[in-house]
């Protein structure tokens, strides 16, 4: 089995200040790749970075568990929202559907901790010769927010979306 493998960047304007501590707390509240990185502060020069040289699947749009499928024992499958299932219920055989977080979702979160300027994660990465793709998510302080999302590959339907959110204060 093929993996993708790639990296996670973070940065931030020139006139950027932000709580720091805030923000890698609110950014470990989600999902970066497949292999649970986490973000960290470097003291020496306040840089903000993960914990990993080589993440798996790394993402810069996080996705969430939407929707759980259930084998049942007849052989049949159920699909419910993941949010109304307990782990007393899934039996050894399932599968998730995730879904990006929206714009608002993640520029509400994020926001909060940015005093001015923007940060921005990036990522890329790629499995063998099959696929490659990036990914960018920037918030603004004032709640503005945009994503890139772009996969091309034999192995893949190519995709190249941008989005962009602006809160309605």
């Amino acid at each position: 089995m093929a993996d993708a493998y790639g990296t996670i960047t973070f940065t931030k304007s020139s006139d950027c200040t932000l709580d720091s501590a805030a923000l890698i707390d609110a950014l470990n509240s989600f999902k970066w790749s497949s292999d649970e990185v986490s973000w960290v502060l470097d003291e020496e020069d306040s840089r903000i970075s993960i914990n990993s040289w080589s993440p798996q699947y790394p993402v810069a749009i996080p996705e969430f568990d939407e929707l759980i499928h259930i084998k049942n024992e007849d052989g049949t499958w159920t699909t419910h929202k993941a949010s109304d299932v307990n782990e007393d219920e899934i039996e050894s055989t399932y599968t998730y559907t995730v879904s990006p977080y929206p714009l608002a979702t993640l520029s509400q979160r994020l926001s909060q901790h940015i005093n001015s300027g923007w940060i921005e994660i990036a990522c890329v990465a790629n499995e063998k010769t099959r696929y490659v793709y990036f990914q960018s998510l920037r918030i603004h302080s004032d709640g503005r927010s945009s994503k890139i999302n772009t996969w091309t590959g034999p192995w893949v339907e190519s995709i190249n979306e941008q989005e962009s959110y602006v809160p309605s204060n």
